[in-house]
């Protein structure tokens, strides 16, 4: 069964622990979310097929950071580029 607590900065912490897996936690921003995650994370492990994604969602967003840092600013200026030849 998961725990969900109300962290002090409004949102949602949903803790699973389970005898036989790592103890897995997540934070949301809704407890409807905190819940349905739990729910279907607790399935996983019952039915045999969960995979910690924590360490895979991390990288996700750092790629995502550093994207948007190199792509942003060059995108930014072809847009810039593109505008001053209509004119």
């Amino acid at each position: 069964m998961a725990a969900i607590t109300k962290t002090p900065s409004n949102t949602w912490k949903a803790i699973i622990r389970k005898r036989g897996w790592p103890t897995t936690v997540k934070t949301f921003r809704t407890k409807r979310d905190a819940e349905d995650w739990a729910r279907g994370t607790e399935d996983e492990m019952v039915r045999g097929v969960y995979i910690n994604r924590a360490g895979a969602e991390k990288l996700l967003l750092e790629f995502k950071d550093v994207r948007r840092a190199i792509f942003l600013p060059a995108i930014s200026l072809c847009h810039s580029c593109v505008i001053a030849q209509l004119y």
